[in-house]
């Protein structure tokens, strides 16, 4: 007996029985409290009173017939074990009786206390044995529906594969950074190494010639009774190129205080040079044989003091002359001396709009960017092409931020060069604002131009960007912050 007091509920209408169901109890030497009903229905009120811990069920009483009180009292009490007594001795009744949910069946004329009372021990304790299961199952059930709906919700992708490879699960994750249907993936390879244990980066090519770089993680479990691999896709792309802007702005701080110290250190070295060689060229006039080397010293200081300017402008030491301007002006008179600087051999085409775009920037600093970038597009055609010039409004977004990963949102006017040139390869790309890096053949040019074009534009609160590829051209995009009506 799992307790020592047993609280009993018999419903039975032979008051014979029910004695003899009273003394074969006390023969058990147990406490039992002991309860009758003589109908189904007093036995149901007798239940609300008190539920009892069995119930000992006759199956022929005044107001219910056979398997029917089983059914009644089972659909009341779900938990409550039913014991049947019955005068009807038939294996096939017995068999009805556990079917419509009893715990046992005992034949009246053969039943004895001890075999009573097994059978009431016995029910008792399958009976909480099966609440316990249910308990279970519930919680397991419980648990399974959080793990499901945390697989289902998690932002990475989720995907679990057999020992063969082939995926037998994805989450709504998984199918939007696959960007396929959750049925076009269940049944097929996945495709990638899904050895347990280990981590590591692939990159998946979509349909729209997209790359996306994934952190692929991956562990051995159980789904459905069979060993599998589960693994999760956190989509680092993004995470990937802002690292790459915080690096690159990093090194372009480090290289702008670098070179501001240099240039003004060198600076104070060539006024000197040129201060005393000065005074050389006046106390040397017209001693031809001096005068010469002298005035070849000055011109040298000269050059080497544009270089200190230029490294100054990169760095954004050299304040500009900033005033409200008219961009399509500025650009407009530019083109008018393009032709002249890009040669012969290159076809100029412009893109300008009806209305001006005023901005506040250096007139100066911003004629030397388009010139740089000018003279950057020719020495990338070297046998001709063509050069596209456009000028036009621009509204910054959240878009452009995610795609580049800067960008305050606002109006701007964008200029854009976009050359048929050579073009170039990624790496490029990625170094080309940077100071003394050039394409070009050692001794053929500084490597400012593009460094200091990206200072002059930073110092307007702008953006410079270049968009290239080897054998398609390359493209170089300004943007400069337009005026607000309340500033113009």
């Amino acid at each position: 007996m799992p307790n020592s007091h047993v609280n009993l509920l018999l419903i039975e209408d032979n008051p014979g029985d029910t004695r003899l169901v009273r003394e074969m109890l006390r023969e058990g030497g147990r406490s039992h409290y002991f309860r009758h009903a003589a109908t189904l229905a007093e036995g149901l009120a007798e239940l609300e009173r008190e539920t009892p811990d069995a119930v000992l069920l006759d199956l022929g009483l005044p107001d219910t017939q056979g398997m029917k009180g089983i059914e009644i009292l089972t659909g009341r009490c779900p938990e409550l074990p039913v014991i049947v007594l019955t005068g009807l001795n038939c294996s096939e009744v017995g068999f009805a009786a556990v079917r419509a949910g009893a715990q046992d069946y005992l034949a009246k004329e053969e039943v004895t206390g001890p075999a009573l009372l097994r059978a009431i021990n016995y029910a008792i304790e399958r009976q909480r044995l099966k609440s316990q299961l249910h308990a279970l199952t519930r919680d397991l059930q419980a648990s399974e529906n959080r793990l499901r709906q945390l697989i289902e919700e998690n932002s990475d992708g989720i995907l679990i594969a057999n020992l063969e490879g082939i995926v037998r699960f994805i989450n709504p994750a998984a199918e939007r950074l696959l960007q396929r249907r959750r049925e076009e993936i269940i049944g097929k390879p996945f495709g990638y190494p899904l050895d347990a244990g280990t981590t590591n980066e692939i990159h998946l090519l979509l349909d729209n010639d997209q790359e996306r770089v994934c952190e692929l993680r991956r562990v051995w479990t159980e789904w459905h009774g069979e060993k599998v691999v589960l693994a999760s896709l956190r989509d680092i792309t993004e995470r990937q190129r802002l690292e790459r802007q915080l690096r690159y702005a990093k090194k372009m701080e480090s290289l702008g205080n670098l070179t501001r110290g240099l240039a003004h250190d060198f600076n104070n070295i060539l006024t000197a040079i040129i201060g005393y060689a000065s005074v050389l060229e006046i106390k040397v006039d017209g001693q031809e044989p001096l005068l010469g080397p002298v005035r070849q010293i000055i011109a040298s200081a000269d050059r080497a003091a544009g270089l200190t300017r230029a490294l100054l402008s990169f760095s954004r030491s050299q304040p500009g002359q900033m005033r409200r301007l008219d961009l399509l002006e500025l650009l407009t008179r530019f083109l008018h001396v393009l032709p002249s600087l890009l040669g012969g051999k290159i076809r100029l085409s412009q893109i300008l709009p009806a209305a001006p775009l005023w901005i506040t920037g250096d007139p100066a600093q911003l004629e030397q960017v388009l010139f740089n970038l000018a003279t950057n597009a020719r020495q990338a055609m070297p046998t001709g092409g063509s050069l596209a010039v456009t000028l036009e409004h621009y509204l910054l977004t959240n878009d452009f931020r995610q795609q580049h990963g800067f960008g305050k949102p606002g109006q701007y006017a964008r200029i854009v060069l976009q050359d048929s040139g050579v073009g170039m390869d990624p790496e490029m790309v990625q170094n080309i604002f940077e100071p003394f890096f050039t394409t070009r053949e050692t001794g053929e040019g500084s490597g400012l131009g593009l460094a200091i074009s990206y200072g002059i534009v930073k110092q307007h609160r702008g953006y410079i960007i270049c968009r290239s590829a080897v054998g398609a051209g390359t493209s170089f995009a300004v943007l400069l912050p337009l005026e607000s009506p309340a500033e113009g």
